[in-house]
């Protein structure tokens, strides 16, 4: 039976931050999610990290790392805090580097927020 490569395309933060959704796609474009509870991500993390390949993960050029530089938007999640601020952590593929992913997390203000909520809105 052949199976199809399934890449994240999104994760979603669901129960106040309890559990997360990994949203995967195929190469047709069917969506699958799987459901992870916070308590199971450590010993994951771990898990996936031990059975990484010795020198797989490649540290960022730096220099591909610059305004204008292409990136391509594969997916994002919010992560809003008690204090009105919150992170944005957005899952990028670099076209330069053979579409290598990354991620980028952008923390913003309290005052960011009210102002990127009034922008979306139309206030």
């Amino acid at each position: 039976m052949s199976v199809s490569p399934l890449h994240v395309v999104a994760i979603r933060d669901l129960d106040w931050g309890e559990s997360l959704d990994l949203i995967f796609e195929d190469q047709s474009g069917e969506t699958r999610a799987v459901n992870l509870r916070r308590p199971n991500l450590p010993p994951l993390i771990s898990l996936l990290q031990s059975r990484s390949a010795v020198g797989s993960v490649t540290p960022i050029d730096r220099g591909s790392m610059f305004g204008g530089q292409r990136f391509a938007l594969q997916g994002f999640h919010v992560i809003p805090r008690t204090d009105g601020s919150a992170r944005i952590v957005f899952q990028l593929s670099l076209p330069e580097q053979r579409d290598r992913g990354v991620t980028f997390p952008l923390d913003l203000t309290p005052e960011d927020v009210r102002e990127l909520v009034k922008i979306l809105s139309g206030s």
